[in-house]
Formats: structure tokens, sequence, C-alpha cells
């Protein structure tokens, strides 16, 4: 298991680990919904620091979490621009909040890959007491079997 940082300015979890025959940098990352300045700047200080780390970061990068965003916007398409990275679940709309007032369903949780990293199956999980609902995501990276 890889060392794990945290980052307290911002607030976001990193480690490196090994899978098979890559390393594999981890990112968990829960930024406030960006609704209002104070927020937005602090929603862009996750992905300042973020962008600072990148240098410290392998070729296979996974980010995962409530980016408290749709993939629809502005912060959204900026993190995957700005860390070279894609939605692990592309052209595939998976709401996953709020759960307890689905006919406003929409997706913020996401799962944000480097470009070497593919998708072999992807879904939305079921309920398990969260007003979220869990993305359950396999991902196969080039060099490992699968």
């Amino acid at each position: 298991m890889g060392k794990v940082l945290y980052r307290n300015e911002g607030g976001y979890f990193l480690t490196h680990i090994q899978l098979g025959n890559n390393t594999v940098s981890l990112i968990n990352l829960h930024p406030p919904v960006p609704f209002n300045p104070r927020h937005a700047a602090s929603y862009q200080r996750y992905l300042n620091l973020l962008v600072a780390e990148k240098a410290n970061l392998t070729p296979s990068v996974i980010v995962f979490g409530d980016l408290n965003t749709t993939p629809w916007s502005h912060y959204y398409r900026e993190y995957l621009r700005a860390l070279g990275l894609k939605d692990a679940k592309a052209h595939h709309y998976m709401p996953t909040w709020p759960v307890y007032i689905p006919c406003f369903f929409i997706p913020i949780d996401h799962v944000l890959v480097s470009r070497n990293i593919q998708t072999v199956r992807q879904s939305v999980g079921l309920f398990n007491g969260s007003d979220h609902l869990p993305v359950e995501i396999t991902l196969w990276i080039p060099g490992n079997s699968r």
C-alpha cells in the first residue's frame, strides 16, 4: 500500500498503490457546492491543489468522489482539462443524488481516470442508506491482466 497524504487546505486524500504492473495515484475528494463566490473560490482551490500535485502523480490516475457538480458544468470540464483526465463513465447519464427526491436526480458522483485507463463495466448501485447512490465501475489498466 502506498503512502497516504492528506491535504487539509482544500481537503483531499491521495495515495499511490501498486495494481499488478502499475502504480496508480488514487485521489478522493469532496469539494463544496460552488453555489456562491466563497464556495466557488474553495472549489477552485481544490483544483489548484491537485494541479500543483500533478508532477507527483503516476501516469495512471483515478479521481473519485462526490464532486458536487454535474458533467455539464464549467468546474467539471476544468478538472478534466487541467488534470488531463476523462470521465470513466463517458456518455452515460448515471444520476446518483438526491436519493430521496428521484425526480430531481442528477449525476454529481464521478470517477475520472487517465486516458490510458479503460472502463470495463459501469452501473449505479442499490440504495445503501446514503443520500447518494453508489457508482460501481470496473476499470482496466493496460499492462495488467483483466
